[in-house]
């Protein structure tokens, strides 16, 4: 008798009838795959509060510049680039603040936090602007920043009017 002829033998459920065929029931799966998804939700919402950051978010109030259904990805490598944002992200800039976020419910799940397409940071810490053409005539905007521990981070925007925003980019203003 062969290993696997052993191994076949010893799970199958002839030999064993209190063996069940399945750990889960057919019938309970779908739900434990639902409840699954809801927990990460509900564990997102509850990271993101306590970091500060809204869970219901659609708007920045008292913005000097606010676009919404701006599309954009963080960094320049290929892998953050594969997490890009498409018509969901709010770009403001607001109590000399430059603000990327994805409304909800595009900001649950770890998804900004993932892919790096969030950010908050004083304008001072807007290191460089680099605008190009694309297709479509939809231009594209590079926003390289630093965090609170000085390290690079960037962004690309894809904006309907990004000469808006530049005005209101220290940045944008000192490269000429």
């Amino acid at each position: 008798m062969t290993i696997f002829a052993t191994a076949t033998s010893l799970c199958s459920p002839d030999c064993n009838p209190s063996m069940p065929d399945h750990l889960i029931p057919p019938e309970v799966a779908p739900y434990l795959g639902l409840a699954w998804v809801l927990f990460i939700v509900i564990l997102s919402a509850i990271y993101r509060t306590n970091k500060g950051k809204p869970v219901l978010f659609w708007s920045v109030p008292d913005a000097d510049f606010i676009v919404h259904f701006a599309s954009g990805h963080a960094g320049r490598s290929w892998f953050l680039g594969l997490g890009g944002a498409s018509n969901c992200l709010v770009v403001a800039v607001a109590h000399g603040r430059f603000i990327v976020r994805p409304w909800f419910p595009f900001n649950l799940m770890f998804l900004p936090e993932i892919f790096g397409i969030e950010c908050d940071v004083p304008l001072e810490w807007v290191t460089s602007v680099d605008c190009s053409n694309s297709r479509f005539s939809v231009r594209r905007i590079v926003i390289e920043f630093h965090d609170d521990l000085l390290q690079p981070h960037a962004i690309s925007l894809r904006l309907r009017d990004p000469e808006r925003l530049l005005e209101f980019l220290p940045a944008a203003k000192s490269q000429g």
